[in-house]
C-alpha cells in the first residue's frame, strides 16, 4: 500500500502542477508567482473555482458507495493527501497511517484528474477503457465536455460510456 501511495500520490501532484501551467490561467495577476511556489493551496485558490472538483463524485461499483476524493477541497486538504503529504518522506509512518480507503480515494482524484487533463480538451474521451468496473464518474464529467453519449442517444450521468468532444482521442 505504501508503494500505491506514493505513486499515486506523485502522479496526483503531478497533474496538479499540469493543470496550473494551463493557458487558462495566464490571467491571473501574480500566476507566475504562484507556479513557481506549487502547493495545495496554490491548487485550491487558482484550480479549485475553474474545476469545481469539490463537487465531483465517483460511484465505486464494486461497493457500491459514492465517493467524493475532492471533498471539501474548496476549503481544506482531503484527509488522504494530507497524510501523502506527511509522510511521503517518511515509507515506516506512512505504512502505519495508511490505509485501503485513502488508497480508493487516491485513485479516484487521479481519475478525476486525468479525465480533465488539458491534453484532452477537444478529444474524445472513451471512459470504458478507464474500467467503468470500477468507476462511474456521476458528476466527473470533464468540464470541457460538450455532451454526453451512449450509444442509444443521450445517457445520464451515472451511466455514461463515452463523452463527445470536437475531435477523437
Amino acid at each position: 500500500m505504501m508503494d500505491f501511495c506514493l505513486k499515486v500520490g506523485t502522479e496526483i501532484e503531478t497533474l496538479l502542477r499540469i493543470l496550473l501551467e494551463d493557458n487558462k490561467f495566464n490571467s491571473i495577476s501574480d500566476i507566475s508567482q504562484k507556479r513557481s511556489n506549487q502547493n495545495i493551496n496554490i491548487y485550491r485558490e487558482v484550480i479549485e473555482p475553474v474545476y469545481n472538483f469539490s463537487t465531483c463524485e465517483l460511484y465505486v461499483n464494486p461497493i457500491k458507495k459514492k465517493i467524493k476524493p475532492f471533498e471539501s477541497f474548496n476549503l481544506e486538504t482531503p484527509d488522504w493527501f494530507k497524510i501523502y503529504s506527511r509522510y511521503k518522506h517518511n515509507k515506516v509512518k506512512l505504512l502505519e497511517v495508511w490505509n485501503l480507503k485513502h488508497c480508493l480515494y487516491s485513485l479516484g482524484c487521479l481519475l478525476i484528474l486525468v479525465i480533465n487533463h488539458p491534453s484532452n480538451d477537444n478529444k474524445m474521451f472513451n471512459i470504458n477503457r478507464l474500467g467503468l468496473r470500477i468507476f462511474n464518474l456521476m458528476s466527473s464529467i470533464p468540464k470541457f465536455c460538450t455532451g454526453i453519449y451512449e450509444e442509444s442517444g443521450l445517457a445520464s450521468s451515472r451511466d455514461v460510456y463515452l463523452a463527445r468532444f470536437n475531435k477523437k482521442y
